[in-house]
């Protein structure tokens, strides 16, 4: 498998050594030809975007149309990221697609997503981080940044409000 990333600065070094190749800009804003670069070549989409102005609809009709046919895409970011209407007019031909997150919540009973068939669309109830060791985890990483306050230190899980997450 070959893990392709799109960032908003792709001179910034890749601490996790995941991606086999980052794209985007190493200044200024993420340009419709960096998407299409990244989803041409993609045959499994994730979302993971945060939600804020600069990415709501992130994903719409042209980036879906610049996808792969039968590619996937997945969604677990934040729901705004995802022009719903623009993936139900691409979902016949992708794979399918997943969504954890949307653009309202709950989901409202009205929403052509609902309508979509199983073979093509899994929902779930933004629950994707619930795991075994989601609590234990979670409070791990509470405790540290508990601990850190009490040393001085920064947080190791800052929020930058500047940025909207």
């Amino acid at each position: 498998m070959r893990v392709v990333c799109l960032r908003r600065n792709a001179s910034k070094p890749d601490e996790t050594g995941l991606a086999d190749l980052v794209l985007g800009p190493y200044e200024g804003p993420i340009l419709p030809a960096h998407k299409r670069a990244l989803l041409e070549q993609s045959d499994v989409v994730v979302c993971t975007l945060p939600g804020t102005e600069e990415t709501r609809h992130f994903l719409s009709s042209a980036e879906f149309d610049a996808m792969k046919g039968g590619a996937t895409f997945v969604s677990v970011g934040r729901g705004i990221a995802v022009d719903e209407s623009a993936l139900v007019a691409a979902l016949p031909r992708l794979g399918g697609a997943a969504l954890d997150v949307f653009e309202t919540e709950p989901l409202p009973a009205d929403s052509p997503l609902w309508e979509q068939p199983d073979s093509k669309l899994l929902l779930t109830a933004h629950n994707a981080d619930y795991t075994a060791d989601y609590f234990r985890l979670g409070w791990r990483v509470w405790r540290d940044n508990l601990e850190r306050v009490g040393r001085g230190e920064p947080l190791a899980t800052p929020v930058d409000v500047g940025m909207g997450y």
